[in-house]
Formats: structure tokens, sequence, C-alpha cells
């Protein structure tokens, strides 16, 4: 017999060819995935065969691509951060497709620390308190997804870098830990200011007393610190810059600064905040908790007449707190800080703080009484 073989069928775009179509036994290489149609037909030196067919189906061997999320970073908090996924690859050379996320964040990380785009290559985000963020890439070859891979992001605030927030816009707040959110779930930037909108107190769950510890958003200084919050205090809703009408029953209604241990699930705290306590018209009240024992005195009845103040705490290096207050400075002029009480110092027994302490704004109301109110602050300050 003599052989005679040749295509029938190939797929499109395909150049595969036999390295010979005389033998019985010739060979090819399929050069793309499909099927290929061959014919024989035999000869015994005076007639042909009638032609046989046979199919080959080929399919690539696919190689499972490889992720690559780039090295680990130590960032600013606050600052955006750029991630890499670059040098993944695939040893087929196929296109590859990108999926980012994040595996974890810090305790008190916000939607504000979201990537910009998941599905990029390198995509973005901003951290928004200190602390570890683990995001994980995985790609794929069209085919099958790699193996995870994962970068850490360690993000940090220099020590004696000034953060000031004028609370500009309109949103969520950026870069605090936020300690209780859902006792006052209604807390943003609204109109270039903080806003906490206090509308509910059911079983007191936003008081900060004894007990009960209500919503706390903070930053962590290190002693020795200053932190400054001005015009901070109570406002109706309507105008967060009229102070709360005061009912004919007596009313505990507040916002100002707290200190707290770094332990957010202890009861130990200082606090200077201003608002109604009790009869009284607007006051700037001054506490100390020490493991769920509060003492508590203010500056007297209609000392913050406006219903706001600025708010002024030091951080000594012995790591106790040096008060301060004065009437709204709304000009940008000299400051007038009065010493609490006097002397500066918040009554009864202080927390012993460690080297490091959340700082942050708070607002609260005691029972259901001058409901609803804002907690209002134009500016919040850290230097340490």
């Amino acid at each position: 017999l003599t052989y005679m073989w040749s295509f029938v069928s190939r797929p499109t775009n395909s150049n595969a060819s036999l390295n010979t179509d005389t033998l019985f036994n010739p060979s090819f290489a399929p050069d793309l995935d499909g099927s290929y149609t061959l014919s024989l037909v035999v000869n015994d030196g005076q007639v042909n065969s009638a032609a046989d067919t046979v199919v080959i189906s080929s399919t690539s061997v696919n190689s499972a691509p490889t992720a690559n999320a780039g090295s680990d970073q130590n960032v600013t908090t606050g600052n955006s951060v750029n991630l890499n996924g670059s040098n993944s690859s695939d040893a087929d050379n196929d296109a590859l497709s990108y999926s980012w996320s994040f595996v974890s964040k810090p305790d008190g990380s916000n939607s504000n620390a979201s990537l910009n785009d998941t599905t990029a290559m390198s995509p973005s985000f901003t951290p928004d308190v200190d602390g570890s963020y683990l995001l994980s890439l995985t790609v794929n070859d069209g085919s099958v997804d790699s193996t995870p891979d994962n970068v850490l992001v360690t993000s940090t605030t220099p020590s004696g870098a000034a953060r000031f927030d004028d609370f500009a816009g309109n949103g969520s707040l950026i870069g605090y830990t936020v300690n209780n959110p859902d006792s006052l779930p209604d807390v943003t930037r609204t109109n270039n200011r903080y806003r906490a909108n206090l509308t509910s107190n059911a079983n007191n769950i936003t008081l900060h007393y004894n007990a009960r510890q209500g919503r706390l958003d903070a930053k962590l200084a290190t002693f020795p610190f200053e932190v400054i919050a001005r015009n901070v205090g109570i406002g109706t809703q309507t105008d967060s810059q009229t102070a709360p009408p005061q009912p004919t029953a007596s009313q505990y209604i507040f916002a100002g600064i707290q200190v707290h241990v770094p332990e957010l699930s202890s009861r130990n705290s200082s606090h200077l905040v201003v608002g109604y306590r009790g009869g009284t018209r607007p006051t700037v009240e001054g506490k100390n908790t020490v493991n769920s024992v509060s003492t508590v005195t203010d500056e007297g009845n209609g000392s913050a007449p406006v219903g706001r103040a600025d708010l002024r705490i030091v951080g000594n290096a012995d790591r106790t707190l040096t008060v301060y207050w004065q009437q709204p400075n709304l000009s940008g002029g000299a400051d007038n800080w009065q010493l609490y009480a006097g002397n500066g110092r918040l009554p009864g027994t202080a927390p012993i703080y460690g080297p490091t302490v959340y700082v942050g704004l708070i607002t609260y109301a005691q029972d259901n009484r001058g409901i609803p109110f804002v907690g209002t602050c134009d500016s919040f300050s850290i230097v340490d």
C-alpha cells in the first residue's frame, strides 16, 4: 500500500502541517486549540481506497497564574497608598485580570479606608487610622484563579506631627477610631462641622458615666500632647450654633473631649464637656472616671452662655492632665485660656495613664430630657 494524508479542516488561522503526507504514520503539531480533521487514502497499486477520516481535538495545557501583591509597606496615616500587582505573571502569557480585597483592618477603620478600584492592577486606598492593613490579590488568566498573595500595609502617625481636622465638606469622619458607634450612629461631617445627631437615648445608651460608655470618635496620642477642640458643644437640630432651649425639667446633655485609656472597653477616662447639667444653664463640666466610679464638677451656672466653648487638654510629660477652656474664639485672634476650676485639674482621682491614650469627641445625654439635640465642633487638633 501507498499512503496519502491531507487536512480536511483545521481551526481558523491554524498553520499546522504534516511532517510528511506519504508515510503510514505522519505527525503534526497542533498550533491552536480546536479540532483537526485529517483524511487518509491508500492505494494497492491499482485503485484508491475510499477515504477515511480521523478527528484530533487539541487543548492547551493551562498553567495557573501567579499573583504578586507587591512588597509590604510602612506609610503615614491619612496619605494615599498605591498597591502594585504588576509583577503577577502567567507561564502561558495569558492576559490577567485582578481582584483585590481587604483581609483585615485595624479596629476603628471604616469605609473611608476602601480601595478605589478592586479590579485594577495597581489600586490605591487611604488608611484612616493607625495600624495594620492586610490586603489580598488574586489574578485570573481567563480560566483559573491564582493562589492569593497578601501584602501588609502598616500605617502610623509620626510622633510630633500636628493633626488638624476642620471637618471640611460633608460625609463620614476620616481618620478616627470609633468606639461604640451603634450608641450614636448619626455622626458626620456636615457643612464643614462635626455633627453628632442625638435623637434617641434608650436605656441611656449614649451615657459616659459609671458602667455605661457611649460613642467616642478618637485619635491615638502619645504623652506629652496638646488637644484643642474649637467651638465644641451643643446645638439645636436646625441650627447647631444655637443652644437648645432649657426645658422645664432638668436635663443632662453634653458634647466635648474625652481622654481614654487605650483599652476602649475600660471605664477609665477623663473628660471636659459643654452642656446643661441638671437645672443649670450651659456650663463647662469636668469629670474623672476610674473603674466605673465618676467624680464630676462644673464651672457654674451659665458659664458657657452660648452652649459652646473652646476646650484644651494638655497631657503632661508625667502623664497627668491640665485642662483649659474659653468662650468660643470665633475671630481667630489671641486665645484667652482659663484653667478649669482655677487650677486646671479635673475633680477626684484621675486614671493612671500609660504612654498613649485615645483622645476624641463625645456627645451624650442622661435619660431623654433635652433630646433631640446635636453635638457640634468646628475643628479638632492634636500635637504630640
